[in-house]
C-alpha cells in the first residue's frame, strides 16, 4: 500500500460483513470500520517508520463487541501495536451513559468487562474519588428519600423486596445489580427512563469520562478481509 493511498475492503465476520477503510501517511495509519465510520482508530509512526506501541481510538459509534474485537484482532495481525488509548463517552438508548450504567450496576465498565481494558493513572484517581462520593451519598439516602427518585414499585420486584434489598446493600452497585440481573440489561435500559435523571440530578454525576488502554491482541473472532 502506497503512502497517501486510501484502500477500502470488505471484512466478513460470522454472518456479518462491513467495510474496512485504511488510509496511510508518513506519520500515521487511520483505520475506519463501517460504511459510516462507526469505529475510527489511528496508529502513529516513528520517524524511522516503525509503529508506536500505543495507538488511539478516536471514535466508537457502536457497542458491538464482536466488531471491536475484529478490529483489534486485525491490528494485532498487521501492525506492531500493543494497545489503543481512548476516552469512553458511549451513550445507549439516547440518554443513558453506558459507562455510568455499567459502573453503577456492575462495578466495572463495559470495556473492562468485555475487553479487559485498564484505566490510566488519572482515571484511577477519578474512580477513587467517585467511589467515595457515591458511598457517602448511599449512606445518607434513606429508603423514604429513594422513593422520590426511583419508581420502586416498577422494578419487577415487590416493594418489600426492593426495600429489603436496599436496606441490606452497602453500595449502589449492591442495590442495582440484582435488579438488572432480574430484568436483564436491555429491559432495564429500555424501561428505566428515570435512571439518567437519578444519576445526574440526584447522584450529581453529569458524566463519567475515563481514559482506557484497550489491549490489542487476538480475540479469537474469525474474520476475512477481501
Amino acid at each position: 500500500m502506497d503512502k497517501g493511498e486510501t484502500v477500502t475492503r470488505s471484512i466478513n465476520y460470522g454472518d456479518e460483513s462491513t467495510v474496512l477503510t485504511i488510509h496511510e501517511t508518513d506519520t500515521s495509519i487511520s483505520i475506519y470500520v463501517g460504511e459510516k465510520n462507526l469505529i475510527d482508530a489511528k496508529l502513529l509512526k516513528r520517524v524511522n517508520g516503525e509503529m508506536y506501541g500505543v495507538g488511539y481510538l478516536s471514535k466508537i459509534g457502536v457497542c458491538e463487541d464482536s466488531l471491536i474485537k475484529v478490529l483489534l484482532s486485525y491490528i494485532h495481525s498487521n501492525y506492531a501495536v500493543e494497545a489503543l488509548r481512548f476516552s469512553d463517552m458511549t451513550w445507549v438508548y439516547g440518554d443513558i451513559h453506558l459507562t455510568a450504567f455499567k459502573y453503577l450496576t456492575m462495578s466495572k465498565t463495559w470495556y473492562e468487562d468485555k475487553f479487559g481494558a485498564v484505566d490510566d493513572e488519572q482515571s484511577k484517581l477519578f474512580y477513587k474519588l467517585l467511589d467515595s462520593k457515591l458511598l457517602e451519598k448511599k449512606q445518607k439516602t434513606s429508603w423514604e428519600q429513594l422513593g422520590a427518585y426511583i419508581p420502586v414499585d416498577k422494578l419487577s420486584l415487590t416493594v418489600e423486596e426492593v426495600r429489603d434489598l436496599y436496606m441490606k446493600a452497602s453500595t449502589w452497585q449492591d442495590f442495582f445489580r440484582p435488579i438488572v440481573e432480574t430484568l436483564g440489561e436491555r429491559a432495564f435500559l429500555l424501561f428505566s427512563p428515570w435512571f439518567h435523571g437519578f444519576v445526574t440530578a440526584y447522584l450529581g454525576v453529569s458524566y463519567i469520562s475515563l481514559e482506557y488502554m484497550l489491549p490489542v491482541k487476538d480475540y479469537g473472532v474469525a474474520y476475512a478481509v477481501k
